[in-house]
């Protein structure tokens, strides 16, 4: 029924830098990634003020330049409202966007501040 190929197919070899082959391939793409901007004192107190309302320890651990670039504008729902649906709803294309429990942190975050609008 099926012919078998005369020849077995192999995979192209790859290539690693001394320091990739050292650090079992993850050194090129880590060196390849700029690094993440550490939570600032603006940050840390936006978190603060958040901890009894909700939780964004996970948008903390993971993306801590969006709770820096959130945190001015703490005190105006309306920009507030209209920074996070410009990180929730994005329609450029090749983007990852956010892990699930990110994602559920930011909204929960965009569905409070947008009861602010309503009262």
């Amino acid at each position: 029924m099926f012919k078998r190929a005369s020849r077995p197919y192999r995979t192209p070899r790859i290539e690693l830098s001394p320091a990739a082959r050292a650090s079992g391939g993850s050194a090129a793409m880590a060196s390849s990634r700029p690094g993440r901007e550490p939570l600032d004192a603006s940050g840390e107190a936006f978190l603060a003020q958040m901890s009894g309302k909700l939780s964004l320890a996970l948008t903390a651990a993971r993306f801590p330049h969006l709770l820096n670039r959130l945190a001015p504008l703490a005190y105006q729902p309306s920009s507030m409202v209209k920074a996070l649906d410009q990180l929730l709803i994005d329609d450029r294309t090749h983007r990852q966007g956010f892990p699930f429990d990110v994602l559920i942190e930011l909204g929960n975050l965009r569905e409070l501040y947008s009861r602010f609008l309503a009262a």
